[in-house]
């Protein structure tokens, strides 16, 4: 197994476990980061901001709970 397929291996297995510890807030965060990026460069930008700070959200309670 080649660095990248090792390193997008992990990755697909930290989405998977993150999917499952989703909330509805969570969902709806996500949302709007999809509808945002079909509306425009602005709300692009917005999505962006938005789907970052979920994803450092999801990092913070996948740490706290190992």
């Amino acid at each position: 197994m080649t660095h990248r397929t090792h390193h997008l291996a992990a990755l697909a297995g930290t989405a998977i476990s993150a999917i499952g510890a989703l909330t509805p807030s969570d969902w709806a965060h996500l949302a709007a980061a999809f509808s945002g990026l079909a509306a425009g460069t602005y709300y692009a930008v917005q999505a962006a901001t938005a789907a970052h700070r979920l994803i450092l959200r999801l990092r913070r309670r996948h740490r706290a709970t190992k």
